[in-house]
């Protein structure tokens, strides 16, 4: 749920838990470091109330007109109905009520006190219906001015869900190598299986009834089916039961370039096939990124994914500054690290940057 990543990691004994983490089997005992206001979901929420009550700097500068601007309108209005009762015609109660209304209406300051608040709250209602969340109301003051964008990978440029991606069948037919696998992961409840059965299930393919099943934590699952042991994990599961799986190890290795997580179906002797499984990008992706390299803007990619995934996304992409491997409290230190190496940077650099892109 934090760390934005698609394919479960697992965790070992001392390793950090937080919300979301998945106990697979057996037993574990955990050690609450952080409650209530120390928790990262308390301090979250902190940074969201904060931004919700943030002002722009023209707002505030609309603020601080009014403030001088009302009084004065105020007075002004007030001057002119002493005027015209005192000097007006008859019926001077008449002609001092209807000037200094006039007075209010045509120079009222409700449009400099209302224009740049509703402005506002168009321009975040708006994105929020595009999917993009403004943390602070001056980011959009700031807007026109943005010459680096960092996105985020999962449900950003991806689609933020596990799915197969590739099959590659070696000693069996695709469709019995989906029926195995859905099979055998029907019974995990591993995000790889879902999927695993999600894919299964689209292609029309029902799964059969498996004995003896048994999930390896970190490794992955074996069943039973007519009486013959089947696998369906990475390759820790598999020499672990000393299968050979050499012969696919070109393969695998191409399936890791493009950012796929490889799942070894084999049975007691050999490998069967491997299911490719990542997070895709979105059919929007590929636009969106070209469009802000084209206007000049240098994008990063910043993830808290492992790097060889993060990098072979963003090659699909044309993406060339990648920052992986950060935890979301990391985040916006790297921000900041971004924004203090442009601010150091001299304006001829700027500028060839931005005619690079």
């Amino acid at each position: 749920m934090l760390t934005g990543e698609p394919i479960a990691v697992h965790k070992r004994s001392g390793d950090n838990l937080s919300a979301g983490t998945l106990n697979q089997k057996g037993n574990l005992v955990m050690i609450a470091e952080g409650v209530g206001e120390n928790t990262m979901l308390a301090r979250i929420i902190h940074l969201v109330r904060e931004a919700q009550n943030s002002k722009p700097a023209l707002a505030k500068m609309a603020d601080s007109i009014s403030a001088v601007f009302v009084p004065v309108v105020i007075a002004i209005s007030a001057f002119t109905a002493l005027v015209w009762y005192m000097i007006g015609p008859e019926p001077t109660v008449s002609y001092m009520l209807i000037t200094a209304t006039t007075v209010l209406i045509i120079a009222c300051p409700c449009a400099l006190g209302l224009a740049t608040p509703m402005s506002v709250i168009t321009g975040v209602g708006r994105a929020a219906e595009l999917g993009i969340l403004i943390k602070d109301a001056e980011a959009i003051q700031h807007a026109a001015k943005v010459d680096t964008v960092v996105l985020d990978k999962t449900g950003t440029l991806t689609e933020g869900k596990p799915s197969i991606t590739s099959i590659y069948p070696l000693n069996i037919e695709e469709t019995e190598l989906l029926t195995l696998a859905a099979s055998i992961e029907k019974g995990s409840e591993h995000p790889l299986a879902t999927a695993v059965i999600s894919y299964s299930e689209d292609k029309g393919i029902q799964p059969v009834a498996v004995e003896n099943f048994t999930a390896v934590p970190g490794q992955g699952i074996s069943a039973s089916m007519n009486s013959k042991r089947f696998f369906v994990g990475n390759k820790a599961l598999l020499s672990a039961n000393n299968i050979d799986c050499q012969h696919a190890e070109s393969l695998v290795t191409e399936m890791t370039e493009n950012g796929e997580t490889p799942v070894y179906v084999a049975d007691s002797r050999r490998v069967l096939g491997l299911l490719g499984i990542s997070d895709p990008i979105r059919s929007d992706s590929p636009s969106a990124v070209s469009r802000l390299i084209t206007s000049g803007i240098h994008v990063v990619m910043l993830t808290g994914d492992h790097p060889s995934t993060a990098n072979a996304i963003a090659s699909q992409l044309g993406i060339v500054h990648v920052i992986a491997g950060v935890m979301p409290d990391g985040k916006e230190a790297e921000i900041r690290k971004l924004q203090h190496q442009a601010k150091q940077s001299p304006w001829w650099v700027t500028a060839l940057t931005t005619l690079r892109h």
